[in-house]
């Protein structure tokens, strides 16, 4: 993955301003051209009135009254002319503003797009400098584990989990920023499981989640499950929405309550000695949570509880 700057941010930030300022700059010059083109016509109506106003009159002379026909036929003749004149000249400055005015919305509608694609890559690049300063947290605090674990000699299970509860506390606390979890949202979770080779199962090691979120302590058999599928392949997971089409076969809710809360779902083997050593698992209550930037970062942080966990076996 790699490193965004701050200097990234910027540059994409002063994209974004000038593509505005040029959209917008463009936008008016077309609205500006249509205005001219409106008061042209509002100008010039009153002459157009007034050249129907003397075809008429002739016309109605040329009827009604006994004015010579050398002398009206010409003149209408010649009014005919000047209001057509005047109709096609009407008529194309009618498509110039129409022209104009679809110039100016389509600037208009290209600068939203630009915006829209622009703001994206920000929060993106944003997003990953979240991270990174995460991930260096987390690896700051895998090597004071393992200096704390050399300088003492031995290492506890209660020793690793707390550990374990450290990082998930930092995963805890950026998630909103790193996982877009909003702030009233209580069905995140963040789970360590951990292989038992005796009774040949996944169970739960360390977690932190939010209230809605209710422990049964369950287990997952290798193969079962999102948890027991991720830890087979030894490949991160991520399924948008577990009770959707995409999580047939990952299913393993058996109340009610679980299939509102564990809907979106990345899972990440903790590589170990010998083998994966377990699964760090993020799930949340709101379908499409997780995006797929979203696996690197998790499987980093797996990587990581794998590397110090490994250095202190």
């Amino acid at each position: 993955m790699a490193v965004p700057t701050d200097t990234d941010a910027r540059t994409l930030e002063e994209i974004l301003e000038r593509a505005e300022s040029a959209a917008l700059s463009e936008a008016r010059q077309h609205t500006d051209l249509a205005k001219a083109i409106m008061a042209d016509l509002m100008v010039g109506l009153p002459a157009y009135t007034g050249l129907l106003g003397g075809l008429v009159g002739t016309a109605f002379g040329l009827v009604i009254t006994e004015v010579r026909w050398i002398i009206s036929i010409p003149a209408l003749v010649v009014s005919v002319a000047a209001l057509y004149f005047v109709v096609w000249r009407a008529k194309d400055k009618h498509h110039a503003l129409q022209q104009s005015y679809v110039s100016a919305a389509e600037s208009y509608w290209g600068l939203l797009r630009q915006r829209d694609l622009l703001r994206r890559a920000i929060e993106r690049a944003q997003t990953r400098l979240k991270w990174m300063l995460v991930l260096s947290v987390i690896g700051q605090k895998a090597h004071q584990f393992i200096e704390a674990a050399r300088a003492n000699g031995a290492v506890t299970d209660d020793d690793r989990r707390k550990f374990c509860l450290e990082v998930l506390e930092v995963l805890r606390s950026d998630r909103h920023a790193c996982l877009r979890f909003v702030g009233g949202d209580q069905t995140f979770n963040f789970h360590i499981l951990r292989w038992n080779g005796a009774l040949k199962h996944l169970e739960g090691f360390a977690r932190t989640h939010g209230t809605r979120i209710e422990e049964n302590n369950r287990v997952w058999n290798f193969g079962a499950g999102h948890v027991g599928s991720c830890y087979e392949s030894n490949e991160a997971l991520l399924l948008d929405d577990l009770q959707g089409t995409e999580g047939a076969g990952y299913r393993k809710q058996v109340r009610d309550l679980d299939r509102q809360v564990y809907r979106a779902i990345i899972d990440a083997p903790i590589p170990g000695i010998g083998g994966t050593w377990g699964v760090l698992v993020v799930t949340s209550g709101r379908p499409k949570q997780f995006q797929q930037d979203d696996l690197t970062p998790v499987a980093l942080v797996a990587a990581i509880l794998g590397t110090a966990l490994a250095a202190t076996a």
